[in-house]
């Protein structure tokens, strides 16, 4: 999914890098001279003096793996080529389109090559391959994206996603006395620190009129929130999907809120020198991606076949988790979504989550018409 949060997913293992079908020759009258420089000036001189045959290609590169990732799926234009590296989480849309591949088809005739890098965990890692400009187009929860730009990241804002309504929210464990928010009062529930496990938490509390000192936040991860929980460390977990329908339907754990009282949304984002350098690709990947997104809103069963594969997760809780999601819709930013997002960043300054106040509105990016 693309959303607040720094979220964690289990991480699967290492994937191997894969690169194009090697280079290959037609045989010419030169041949032999094209060997002999081969031998002097080494393989880049063949790969230079060769049609490769394969310009439409995609190629994929390990999250874990970045020098090889930025060395592999260096932007830049080859001639009227120009390439785009999409980095992309386990959830959402992005799996999607990568596993159909409609963005390598319908770009082809445009001379545009994608590169897609990950799967990543959560956005923070996805976040340091753009700032270190590995990567160009990514997605992500608003509370990440608000964290980067707060740090400087050259990113703007080029789409959103509806926000997440029903897949985050407080559980407890199925045999727990807690039953409301209310019930909560000196207890101790896990949240991730400064995200939207906690943000959740505490508007969740106001909406109850109770104070927040009088429910203890325990700061802990999504890999250590589920045993925490399931051990009786904590009472309640503020969390969000997969892990939500992972605690639900493995181990039966119950919601004490049915929505969310403070939903989040996905945010496209693109580093703005590529944006400027190559607005149409943009923009065409962008009409893509919003295509792409009807078609995952509209065949829920085929989305969760390919997000059953991209998670790692059992169909039972593939199932929940797609049950659970927003449709999957790329929507152009609007007063109403920049509004909330710009109160949950100066939520965000007032815990000290982030140094500093960002403007919002400023960080959208400008039309690509």
């Amino acid at each position: 999914m693309t959303n607040e949060r720094d979220k964690g997913t289990p991480e699967g293992g290492e994937r191997i890098l894969r690169v194009p079908p090697s280079l290959r020759c037609r045989v010419s009258s030169w041949k032999k001279l094209v060997l002999f420089f081969t031998v002097v000036f080494g393989s880049g001189f063949l790969a230079t003096a060769c049609d490769t045959g394969n310009n439409n290609q995609s190629t994929t590169a390990s999250a874990g793996n970045q020098p090889q990732t930025a060395l592999v799926n260096q932007s830049a234009k080859n001639g009227n080529q120009t390439t785009i590296k999409i980095a992309y989480v386990k959830w959402a849309l992005l799996p999607i389109v990568r596993e159909r591949g409609t963005l390598e088809k319908e770009l082809a005739s445009q001379n545009i090559q994608i590169g897609w890098v990950g799967p990543f965990p959560n956005f923070a890692p996805l976040l340091e391959t753009l700032n270190a400009r590995s990567t160009d187009i990514a997605s992500g929860g608003s509370i990440p994206v608000i964290t980067g730009l707060a740090g400087g990241a050259d990113i703007c804002l080029l789409a959103y996603r509806p926000p997440d309504v029903k897949s985050q929210t407080i559980i407890v464990p199925k045999n727990s006395p807690v039953r409301q928010v209310t019930d909560l009062i000196g207890k101790k529930v896990a949240v991730n620190k400064g995200g939207g496990g906690e943000l959740l938490l505490l508007q969740a509390l106001k909406q109850a009129k109770i104070s927040e000192n009088k429910v203890e936040r325990v700061y802990l991860g999504p890999t250590d929130a589920l045993p925490a929980l399931l051990q009786g460390h904590v009472d309640a977990w503020s969390i969000w999907d997969p892990g939500l329908s992972t605690a639900e339907e493995k181990y039966g754990a119950r919601r004490i809120l049915q929505n969310n009282p403070a939903p989040s949304y996905g945010v496209y984002v693109v580093r703005r020198p590529v944006l400027a350098e190559h607005p149409q690709a943009v923009k065409a990947i962008l009409d893509i991606f919003k295509k792409e997104g009807d078609w995952a809103t509209e065949n829920p069963q085929q989305s969760a076949t390919i997000l059953e594969k991209a998670m790692g997760l059992s169909p039972a809780v593939i199932k929940r988790v797609v049950a659970n999601r927003p449709p999957e819709k790329v929507l152009p930013l609007e007063s109403k979504v920049i509004a909330d997002i710009q109160e949950v960043a100066d939520w965000m300054v007032e815990q000290k989550v982030i140094p500093k106040r960002i403007d919002v509105a400023s960080a959208v990016c400008p039309a690509t018409n």
